[in-house]
């Protein structure tokens, strides 16, 4: 009877195993116990996630809100190969934006730490006028884990 219960499913995917049980029971007169729900259940699922008709696939996208979310990062700038007066000038970039506007702001600095990045999202605010209510960075584990202070600290232990 499957072939019969695939054909149903395939011409109608929204139908559940109870309705095509029901149908068979009237079917087929005491051929099928209401304990073979089970059986028909793992049947369907197995058959909707190998055989069954594809599924429209679907990513939700994040709505962006005026005025909630700024997003901060740096930017090596050294394989860029500027050069002042001929000579290298090795540097980063701290970049800031609004996700809603993709307003931008860019400030140079030396490293990558808490001092640049409070310099470069102050310039950034004091340009912008105004402060988002959220402000994410991307792993800048630089700006708050100090690592001269730590080798410092691993020095005076070590003596």
């Amino acid at each position: 009877m499957w072939e019969e219960v695939r054909e149903q499913v395939a011409t109608n995917g929204g139908l559940e195993a109870k309705t095509l049980l029901e149908a068979l029971q009237r079917k087929y007169p005491g051929e099928f116990a209401d304990g073979r729900i089970r059986t028909l259940q793992r049947r369907l699922k197995q058959w909707r996630t190998t055989d069954g008709p594809e599924r429209e696939v679907f990513f939700a996208q994040q709505e962006h809100v005026a005025g909630r979310l700024g997003q901060s990062d740096f930017t090596r700038m050294n394989e860029r190969s500027i050069t002042i007066g001929a000579q290298s000038f090795p540097h980063l970039l701290y970049h800031f934006v609004l996700r809603y506007s993709n307003w931008e702001a860019v400030s140079l600095c030396y490293s990558e730490s808490f001092e640049s990045l409070s310099d470069g999202l102050q310039n950034a605010l004091w340009e912008l006028g105004a402060a988002p209510q959220e402000h994410r960075t991307d792993r800048m584990s630089l700006a708050v884990n100090n690592s001269s202070e730590e080798r410092t600290s691993r020095r005076a232990t070590k003596r």
